[in-house]
């Protein structure tokens, strides 16, 4: 019986996990809105280079699908300002 509950334990805890990562990911594809909206309002090169950064920084501490989203969407971003 306590290892059912152990178990159990684990799993919800394995979905917060989940729920996190979610909303980490979220967060970072916020973040990549409001670059593009400085693109498209005229920002500067350095000011939205800054802004990219500040989001693979962002990502890079949060688990490797984090790590991976804001890698992607650096990439698209650094595209939209050549």
């Amino acid at each position: 019986m306590a290892g059912l509950a152990l178990v159990a334990a684990a799993l919800v805890a394995a979905g917060c996990g989940s729920d996190d990562a979610d909303d980490t990911i979220q967060d970072l594809k916020d973040q990549a809105n409001e670059v593009r909206k400085d693109i498209r309002e005229g920002a500067s090169k350095a000011e939205i280079k800054e802004k990219i950064d500040d989001l693979q920084r962002d990502g890079e501490d949060k688990g490797e699908d984090a790590k991976q989203e804001a890698e992607k969407l650096r990439k698209e971003l650094e595209k939209q300002i050549r």
